[in-house]
């Protein structure tokens, strides 16, 4: 993933006539400061484009991305819409460690992005060798029930990790609650 984010922006009308690449470019999203700044800039491109060669079917409304890059995939549609655009942007303008956070609760849950968004806090950082000792960490009144041999009370690394998901991330482990 590179770290600019861009889109390759184009229309389907040209798309479908064929002239895509004649009109489409990419977009690089760091110069606009918000959703609304890129949508207006969007406006103005398809007015210059049908001022410069109209399409037989009409004005080029139906804004089309066709390739992204520096963004992860579960913020990416081809048709986006004004709100999609707001969550693009929204990820984008996150601090480096919510941005983390947020990439790892995307990639481990499979979540939504405004689901993460709103709970990547719930994300524990443990600096532990694997899932088992962060679940003593999180309840230590479970390392007493371990240790007491109580016939037919088991406490396994699995009753964690129903609960909860870890992922490595240049050599630090995060455990995501699920």
């Amino acid at each position: 993933m590179t770290d600019t984010a861009k889109l390759f922006l184009t229309d389907y009308a040209s798309y479908n006539d064929g002239s895509q690449f004649e009109f489409g470019h990419w977009v690089d999203l760091d110069q606009f400061s918000d959703a609304q700044e890129f949508s207006d800039y969007i406006s103005n491109h398809f007015a210059m484009c049908d001022a410069k060669s109209p399409l037989y079917s009409g004005k080029r409304e139906e804004t089309m991305f066709t390739d992204y890059e520096g963004f992860p995939a579960e913020l990416y549609s081809e048709s986006m819409s004004l709100s999609e655009m707001e969550n693009l942007f929204t990820y984008l303008n996150l601090d480096k460690y919510d941005l983390l956070q947020v990439n790892i609760y995307l990639e481990v849950t499979g979540y939504d992005f405004e689901y993460c968004l709103e709970h990547f806090e719930d994300m524990f950082y443990f600096d532990k060798d694997n899932a088992y000792d962060v679940m003593f960490e999180l309840y230590p009144q479970l390392e007493e029930v371990s240790n007491m041999n109580i016939p037919g009370v088991i406490i396994s690394e699995e009753d964690f990790t129903r609960d909860f998901a870890e992922c490595e991330v240049e050599g630090v482990t995060y455990c995501v609650r699920l």
